[in-house]
């Protein structure tokens, strides 16, 4: 019998689609779900799990998502690595990443033709809720 790998990764907003307005859950949280999948799964012979690191996921959403600050970020950064510990880091994270959007919120991507129009993409997140 063979191997199945299950690769998990966590839920990140992209800009022009539906989720555009949606949060990320917390690092933290991120790191539970995986532990507890990870758990669940080690008993079942025969699959292995594979998975990004949650770090990896978040800097995924913060630079998906962001605006042109991020710029200061990135300079202070090593190439392929962003330091937790950067200046503003954590003040940016709570507001671009963790934090859902208000409908009526400019995003920083609008200023782009992205194919569907903001009120078609915003009814159907709210369809997700319904």
């Amino acid at each position: 019998m063979g191997v199945v790998t299950a690769v998990l990764s966590p839920f990140v907003p992209k800009p022009f689609t539906p989720l555009q307005w949606a949060s990320m859950a917390p690092e933290e949280e991120l790191k539970s779900r995986e532990e507890g999948v990870g758990a669940a799964v080690r008993a079942v012979p025969n699959v292995r799990v594979s998975s990004s690191t949650p770090w990896d996921a978040v800097v995924q959403g913060y630079l998906g998502l962001s605006d042109r600050r991020v710029a200061a970020v990135l300079r202070a950064a090593r190439p392929g690595k962003l330091p937790r510990s950067a200046p503003g880091l954590a003040g940016a994270l709570a507001s671009v990443v963790f934090r859902e959007k208000g409908g009526g919120e400019f995003l920083p991507w609008e200023v782009i033709d992205g194919g569907l129009r903001k009120g078609a993409l915003r009814a159907r997140y709210e369809a997700f809720f319904r």
